[in-house]
Formats: C-alpha cells, structure tokens, sequence
C-alpha cells in the first residue's frame, strides 16, 4: 500500500523530533552529569553505595539510549507496519512531550536552565512529537490503519 501523505509528514516530523531531542540532550551533557554526580556526592546513602559511580555516569547514556530505541520502534509499528496500537504508542510518547514541554516551561518561569539552545530545541521536538501525532488521526491516514468505513469500500 502507498503511504498516505499524512503518514509521510508523521515520519518527516517524528525523525527532525527525534534529531531535536539528540541535540537538546548533548548541548546539556554536560551539566545534566554535573547534576547527577551532585545528587549523588550530597546523599550519603548514594555515597555509600560502591556503584554510585558508575550508575551517574551511565544515567543519562542509558536515557538516551531508551529513548532512541523507543523511537525507532515506535516509528517502525506506525510507517512501516502500519500497526494500531503504535499509533496510541505515539499518542502516550506525545503525551509525554506535552508533560516534558509544560516541565521545561515551568523550570524556565522559575530561571532554571540548563542551555538556551538546548531548551529551545526540546520544546521545539516536543511541538514536532504533538504534530506528528496528530498526522496520525487524519482522514486519509484512516485506510493505512485499515480502519476505513464499510460503507467507504463500497462503490457507488
């Protein structure tokens, strides 16, 4: 089946959100390791614990980890499969970017952040993740999902 153009516009805007994210997530690196290596140097439960170490330096590499094979996966259940319950698999990541972009703009009123650059290319990951969900719901998206009307098959 030929992908309807909604579908074709869902995939531009899901990989330049996912490209926005690995951009966001590398202009604060830095200061996010930072962060946690302080959580871990203030808690002396944490500092007690041999691996805390190695458990600050891997927290945010198997962040983005996750994250990247969320993506791929959920991409490849909704363009290439064209499977139903990838499209509600989007619709609950988009659900968390609206959550991540409301937290980001809450952390911004209060003067916190982490880089300009990398707040600006979350939020605007995070309004792509939004929009290319709703490319989901379209009408002509409707027959890739196979969820065309009985009465649309027929002719007239």
């Amino acid at each position: 089946m030929h992908k309807p153009p909604s579908i074709v516009r869902f995939e531009r805007m899901w990989w330049i959100s996912a490209l926005l994210s690995l951009i966001a997530a590398y202009l604060s690196w830095d200061r996010v390791q930072n962060s946690i290596r302080a959580r871990f140097a203030e808690d002396p439960a944490l500092r007690a614990n041999p691996f805390g170490a190695v458990v600050a330096d891997w927290t945010q590499l198997a962040g983005v980890t996750i994250t990247i094979a969320w993506t791929v996966m959920v991409w490849f259940l909704v363009a290439r499969r064209a499977n139903r319950a990838g499209r509600w698999l989007t619709v609950l990541t988009a659900l968390l970017s609206g959550a991540q972009l409301a937290i980001l703009l809450g952390g911004l009123a209060l003067g916190r952040t982490l880089h300009p650059l990398s707040h600006s290319a979350a939020a605007t990951a995070a309004i792509l993740m939004v929009l290319a969900t709703a490319a989901l719901f379209a009408p002509s998206s409707r027959a890739w999902f196979g969820e065309s009307d009985e009465a649309e098959r027929q002719p007239i």
